[in-house]
């Protein structure tokens, strides 16, 4: 199960995933929403509040697809990416301009969200990504896989480090 919060509206929210989304309300502990946009019978695998809190983009188990759904009011998918590309990880950078992903495929992608096309795509993990983060401005990703290896990637020189990290 994940979380991640965000303040909608005045109100504190947050979400779960596990089967389905769940959205709650912090102050009352109560159920505010439940949604899944995926097709796979698998779990939601991520989930990430966009910068201005009203955009959850979501990643299943099964990697069948990337989906940024609204959520200013009742949730809307409004965009699918990486469909059948085995995605199950996602994150956001500062600006929610630009989206990381990775999964089953041993691939980190960084997609452009105004082109909805993959920006660039880094290959140097030899198992299946299991987490993606942007660092605090934006400059590096991490990854880590599944093998235990961590990577930092350079976002403005391209370079990635040797892989690090215990097995």
């Amino acid at each position: 199960m994940h979380f991640t919060g965000a303040v909608m509206q005045e109100n504190l929210r947050f979400a779960s995933s596990g089967d389905d989304i769940k959205i709650w309300d912090a102050s009352s502990m109560t159920l505010v929403d439940k949604f899944n946009p995926h097709t796979s019978p698998h779990g939601i695998s991520s989930i990430c509040w966009s910068s201005n809190n009203n955009f959850l983009v979501t990643a299943s188990s099964s990697g069948d697809k990337i989906v940024v759904s609204s959520c200013k009011c009742k949730p809307v998918p409004l965009l699918e990416l990486a469909e059948g590309q085995k995605q199950t990880c996602v994150n956001l950078n500062s600006t929610s301009m630009y989206l990381v992903s990775g999964g089953l495929n041993n691939t980190v992608n960084i997609w452009d969200l105004k082109s909805k096309r993959v920006h660039r795509s880094l290959k140097d993990h030899k198992d299946q990504v299991t987490c993606v983060t942007y660092n605090w401005n934006d400059c590096y990703i991490a990854s880590g896989s599944l093998s235990g290896e961590i990577i930092l990637h350079s976002v403005t020189t391209n370079l990635s480090s040797t892989p690090f990290g215990h097995g």
